[in-house]
């Protein structure tokens, strides 16, 4: 027994990146922001820096301040957009996704 959240024990569980991937994606928002540093801790522990990127692009979408017209800025929403790709090449490099 850890004292992680269960969602986050799925997570610790992953063996590969193509599942770790998989649980990122599917992740509710949240997590980005309330574990962003437990998130951090298990991808660094299992060496997947395209999923410690994609975490801290989300973490970065949630606390940026709106525009003006309630959007996300451009350059924040591009900084997604690259990590997601990323993470998605790191899932097929293993035969995944």
């Amino acid at each position: 027994m850890t004292d992680l959240l269960p969602i986050l024990e799925e997570l610790a569980d992953c063996t590969t990146n193509a599942e770790r991937v998989d649980w990122l994606l599917r992740a509710p928002p949240y997590v980005f922001h309330r574990e962003h540093m437990a998130l951090r801790r298990i991808l660094h522990e299992r060496r997947h820096h395209a999923a410690i990127a994609y975490v801290e692009a989300k973490l970065a979408e949630q606390m940026r301040t709106r525009m003006a017209d309630g959007s996300i800025a451009i350059t924040i929403r591009t900084a997604v957009h690259i990590a997601e790709t990323d993470l998605k090449i790191s899932a097929r490099q293993e035969g995944g996704l």
